[in-house]
């Protein structure tokens, strides 16, 4: 059993991870933005097109990756609980729970 939850969190947070990591790529032509407003390296049509890309699936978004760390939050509980609270599944669980204790 513990194999299924360690199995399911890494697909949570794998799955978490990559959708991070393609709307970094997505947003990339627009990072220059950040820092200067008035940057003259990414054109209007580049921003255009990025927000109108962004707009279709923003709507999808929100509640995936609420499921999905929530998924995986219970997952490293349940991990953690099974194998009594070990120092190992401590120093896996502790970064998650400071992280939603800041939330």
């Amino acid at each position: 059993m513990e194999n299924l939850y360690s199995s399911f969190i890494l697909v949570c947070f794998s799955f978490a991870t990559g959708i991070f990591t393609v709307l970094s790529f997505v947003e990339k032509p627009v990072w220059s933005l950040m820092l200067d407003p008035h940057s003259k390296t990414a054109s209007d049509e580049i921003v255009r097109t990025i927000h109108a890309q962004l707009k279709r699936v923003i709507h999808l978004l929100p509640p995936t990756m609420m499921v999905t760390m929530l998924g995986g939050g219970l997952s490293i509980f349940l991990q953690a609980y099974i194998r009594q609270f070990d120092l190992s599944s401590i120093a896996i669980f502790s970064p998650m729970t400071l992280c939603w204790t800041h939330f």
